[in-house]
């Protein structure tokens, strides 16, 4: 055998060993959890931050960094009153809960809850949900990740 071809033959055997190595190293991984499974996981398991949306407009209307300081990535669980339900308008039809502050006659304020979920929410009682709040979004205390207790 030539000094080529035992070169040829070694350089084609490597690669054959290195491919069936990242092979097994692929199927040994244990399988990758979504973002969505992630948040899931979190709103059943994670301690819960009691607030309202009161709560929430005021942090954020006297600063939003402060806002984002208190509030966003957490897991909230939100005491308030379902003023509407509608969807987004981004491509994905998510359906928002708008809901304001319990008791508040005038002047409510507002956040927006968007649902994991087609979920069907009272207009007009109190509903408590769980969620994760994502920051300030065009003036409005925005959560994720919505689902009633």
């Amino acid at each position: 055998m030539t000094g080529a071809r035992k070169w040829l033959l070694g350089t084609v055997g490597f690669f054959a060993v290195l491919a069936l190595v990242v092979v097994v190293a692929v199927e040994l991984q244990p399988p990758m959890k979504s973002d969505e499974d992630v948040i899931r996981e979190r709103l059943k398991t994670e301690t819960l931050w009691e607030a309202t949306p009161s709560n929430l407009v005021n942090d954020y209307r006297s600063s939003e960094i402060r806002g984002d300081k208190n509030w966003k990535g957490k897991l909230v669980r939100l005491t308030a009153t379902v003023d509407s339900i509608r969807r987004t308008h981004d491509g994905t039809n998510t359906p928002v809960a708008i809901v304001h502050t319990l008791h508040a006659d005038v002047n409510p304020d507002y956040v927006a809850c968007l649902l994991d979920g087609e979920y069907d929410l009272p207009i007009g009682p109190k509903v408590v949900l769980r969620c994760i709040v994502g920051g300030l979004q065009q003036g409005v205390p925005t959560l994720g990740v919505c689902r009633p207790e």
